[in-house]
């Protein structure tokens, strides 16, 4: 990804702006359950920042749940900006989080099974 964010256009295009930093995808993150553990510093790669939000979540006694939130909400997010950006469809931070609960809800109520012959 290279030039200015077709979302925000106020900074340079990368992964880690579209995910994290975009002012778009602050405003889907600060909605999110997990706001209170989120880690804004424009300084981290998005790999960094994956790693140390995990381990926020793992060191405030979290578990799957907040994971799910973190990984769909990424998903989300970036699943947002192209509807935006491709299709000019516009979804707010709201149904965005929404959408989140929803599938990590899901998730919950059916686990994944053990894929082992002696289970």
């Amino acid at each position: 990804m290279s030039g200015e964010c077709p979302v925000c256009h106020q900074k340079e295009e990368s992964t880690s702006h579209c995910l994290i930093y975009c002012s778009e995808a602050q405003e889907v993150w600060k909605k999110t359950p997990i706001s209170c553990l989120l880690l804004l510093q424009r300084t981290m790669t998005l790999r960094e920042w994956w790693t140390q939000m995990k381990e926020n979540i793992a060191q405030q006694h979290h578990g799957d749940f907040e994971l799910n939130i973190l990984a769909i909400t990424c998903w989300s997010v970036w699943k947002s900006r192209n509807l935006r950006v491709f299709k000019q469809t516009n979804s707010s931070p709201n149904v965005v989080v929404e959408s989140v609960l929803k599938l990590c809800n899901e998730l919950q109520c059916h686990p994944q099974r053990s894929s082992s012959p002696n289970s």
